[in-house]
């Protein structure tokens, strides 16, 4: 989170990502389908909405590719 927002859950950036772990505007369909909730940049400003939507992005990632961090990796 310090990475991401330094912990500041209203953080939104220039490339369209929000709060405490950056989730991104081309995510929120996908996770509203799976959190059974309209997710909006206000609901992904709240910090337990926005690590349950990162926790699910993480989830599918790790189901996808076998490692949930694979589309964050580092060279």
């Amino acid at each position: 989170m310090w990475r991401e927002s330094r912990c500041n859950p209203q953080v939104r950036s220039r490339t369209s990502d929000t709060g405490l772990l950056q989730v991104n505007d081309i995510n929120r369909p996908w996770l509203s389908t799976r959190m059974g909730t309209e997710v909006t940049v206000e609901v992904l400003r709240d910090p337990g909405m926005n690590v349950q939507a990162s926790a699910e992005l993480f989830k599918f990632w790790d189901r996808a590719t076998g490692n949930g961090y694979q589309p964050w990796r580092t060279r």
